[in-house]
């Protein structure tokens, strides 16, 4: 099972924003296509963050991973500060963000990109993966880097 859903209103990042949903672009694309909820102005060197004000409910053998498009990475030099986003099933509804999916945007080439609300900027892939079941100690808190302590 995988559903998007708008984050609650007390998480909203752009509560005036018309949210749309990821979705597939065909019947065979892989990714479900991420869009900006607000317009993006990005130069080279500058990295943003950008809240989606999206989050994704699924099966705990899930886990979502996020690219940038390809028409993103190629046509204006962006990618994903992190590599690939890395969204855990649990995640989803968590106290901190509700599990609002935040995108970190560098350009490394090119002068500046806009991009407009609505527009495709990433697309999310989902991955099944083995879990043995097993009873782990920690349960998600927080958001972003809360299932880590860096020592």
């Amino acid at each position: 099972m995988i559903k998007f859903e708008i984050v609650k209103d007390e998480f909203r990042e752009y509560p005036d924003a018309d949210i749309v949903l990821p979705a597939r672009a065909t019947a065979h694309s892989a990714g479900f296509d991420i869009c900006t909820p607000v317009d993006i102005e990005i130069w080279k060197g500058q990295t943003v963050k950008v809240k989606t004000d999206v989050k994704c409910k699924m099966d705990p053998n899930l886990v979502m991973l996020i690219f940038p498009r390809s028409s993103v990475g190629i046509k204006h030099g962006i990618m994903l500060t992190n590599s690939v986003g890395v969204i855990d099933s649990d995640f989803y509804g968590n106290p901190e963000n509700d599990g609002n999916i935040t995108l970190c945007l560098t350009k490394f080439e090119g002068a500046v990109s806009n991009f407009k609300s609505g527009d495709k900027i990433a697309q999310a892939v989902f991955v099944e993966y083995h879990t043995d079941r097993k009873k782990v100690a920690n349960e998600r808190v927080g958001g972003i880097g809360s299932t880590n302590v860096i020592r």
